[in-house]
Parts: structure tokens; sequence; C-alpha cells
């Protein structure tokens, strides 16, 4: 026969103990981490899904940009013949280049950059 004593209200009191410690330092971390995890899940889908559409435009840009430049580079353009310039640093001698450069500084560098991007706007 079943005995009703003390013992089965200190097996409650286990049980309860024992539920209350499983719960709070197994079951609650576990979930809270499952669900952390999800919601991970989900703003990285979104997130791909976003970088995804922006790749497919980017890549529609490119195509439309690659189709006007073969356009463009299919016409027959004339290009202006590159003028010479006055100064030819070659034919003065060392004096009279460091006088010319010193007098013009600006103009030397003008015709520099002229010789380095082969200037035709005038």
């Amino acid at each position: 026969m079943i005995a009703l004593n003390i013992t089965i209200l200190f097996q409650f009191i286990n049980l309860a103990i024992t539920y209350f410690f499983l719960d709070v330092f197994i079951v609650r971390p576990v979930v809270k981490n499952l669900l952390q995890n999800k919601k991970d899940m989900k703003d990285m889908h979104e997130e791909i899904t976003t970088k995804q559409k922006d790749i497919d435009t980017f890549i529609a840009e490119r195509k439309d940009q690659l189709s006007l430049f073969q356009e463009r580079i299919s016409r027959n353009y004339e290009f202006k013949e590159v003028q010479p310039n006055n100064f030819d640093p070659c034919k003065l001698d060392a004096r009279e280049e460091e006088n010319y450069i010193a007098q013009n500084p600006e103009e030397v560098k003008q015709d520099i950059l002229r010789r380095i991007l082969y200037d035709d706007t005038e």
C-alpha cells in the first residue's frame, strides 16, 4: 500500500527545484539561441535578396553602358590633328632654357601637359 508521508512532499519540492534550474539554465538559453538564429537567418536572407537585386541592377546598367559604348565606337569620328607647340626646349641652349622657364613657368607647365595629354582642345 502507498503510504502518504513527508517524503512525497520532499519529492515534489525536489521536482519543482529541478524543473526551475533546468528551465532557467538550460531550456531558456537554448530557446533564446534558437530564436536568435532564426531571426539572424531571416535578416541574412533579406540582405541576400537585397544584394542580389543590387547586383542585377548593376549588371543591367553595365550592359546598357557597354551597348552604348559599342554603338559609339562603331561610328566613324573625325579626330582633330594635334597641333605642334611653338616651344621646343631642345632648340634652346641650357642658359636660354633656364631663362625661358624662369620667365614663363605657366606656359612651360601647359606645354608639358599638352605633350603628355595630347591636348587638342582649341
